[in-house]
């Protein structure tokens, strides 16, 4: 969080927090005797503020001086001095017109294909979301999620992994509705009345997931091996202690779970529920599994499939009802 600008509207007072990505806004009522507009630190803000120890309930009033926000919670007084930032360096948040509202759930997907986002700021459009009215996906070129969705309306865009870590908590804005606003350029997500985020969609060519769908396994495949949730989440516990961005986690043809990690560090138990019907071990990174979970964290049982035959495509996926989420086992040399 860089900057935030507080801004008097009529009867509301607006913030607006800037990244180098994208910002959000929120809105709310508020009695306004002067106006004005000013921009201050917003890690400064925000611990002043989280420090405070007054009563929620208390009234908050802000006023400035001539180089200082000065805000009074309480008997609480404290200052945060202003920041130079131009007015060119925030988006200029002119009202969107047709918004497309969505499902509630919409949010939730949009965190939830994060995963297969790139991390990488250099692979440009791969550190995104591709949104269209068939749903969204994403992909690394090593995993890729697709959710399959009904969006009428919506322009195909790509949401950066910025906007998405600059969601309001859910019980912030209640019952309104969460729409979209989108085009190749630009992208913008509204939640109720208060909170809004926008930024410039992320430009580039987005690789073909839909030939990437066509290859992956299906409910006939032989290869596969089914898992109940519970001990999913037993080995996601056991295995913490080894987590590392490189540990690889394999299946073997026995039940057995190892990981394997940078260090030379090893973790195996055996999968006691496990069906597995796989010729050979099945090596992965442990982020797979750790999504798995929040894929199917309200099942009994999942199945992983897996297939050999196109060793470049995402061989080892797998689906719930819209959900697809594929990775490439890891290669080692």
């Amino acid at each position: 969080m860089m900057a935030v600008r507080l801004e008097t509207l009529p009867d509301r007072l607006c913030a607006t927090t800037m990244t180098s990505q994208a910002q959000a806004q929120a809105a709310s009522e508020a009695e306004i005797i002067d106006h004005g507009m000013v921009t201050v630190s917003g890690a400064a803000l925000a611990e002043r503020i989280s420090a405070l120890t007054c009563d929620p309930d208390d009234e908050v009033q802000l006023a400035s001086s001539d180089d200082s926000l000065i805000v009074t919670a309480g008997n609480v007084v404290f200052e945060v001095r202003f920041v130079p930032v131009s007015e060119t360096d925030f988006i200029d948040y002119d009202e969107k017109p047709n918004h497309v509202t969505v499902g509630p759930d919409f949010a939730e997907q949009l965190k939830l294909a994060e995963f297969a986002a790139s991390t990488d700021p250099g692979r440009g459009v791969l550190c995104g979301i591709q949104v269209s009215e068939f749903g969204m996906v994403s992909t690394d070129h090593y995993r890729f999620i697709m959710i399959e969705q009904e969006l009428a309306g919506v322009a195909e865009t790509v949401v950066s992994r910025d906007l998405i870590k600059m969601f309001p908590d859910p019980d912030s804005y209640g019952d309104g509705d969460l729409s979209i606003w989108s085009s190749p350029q630009e992208v913008e997500l509204c939640f109720g009345a208060q909170y809004r985020l926008q930024h410039p969609s992320l430009v580039g060519q987005y690789p073909d997931v839909h030939a990437l769908k066509e290859i992956c396994p299906t409910d006939e495949t032989p290869h596969q091996f089914q898992l109940d949730v519970a001990e999913l989440k037993t080995v996601l516990v056991s295995a913490a202690p080894y987590y590392g961005a490189t540990t690889g986690a394999s299946i073997h043809p026995n039940g057995d779970l190892r990981l394997v990690t940078p260090d030379g560090e090893q973790f195996k138990m055996q999968l006691e529920s496990a069906d597995v019907q796989l010729p050979t071990p099945v090596t992965f990174n442990i982020s797979f599994l750790k999504n798995v979970e929040r894929l199917v964290k309200d099942e009994d049982t999942c199945i992983f499939r897996f297939h050999d035959e196109k060793p470049d495509a995402m061989p080892f996926t797998i689906s719930k009802d819209n959900v697809l989420i594929g990775m490439q086992p890891m290669r080692h040399s």
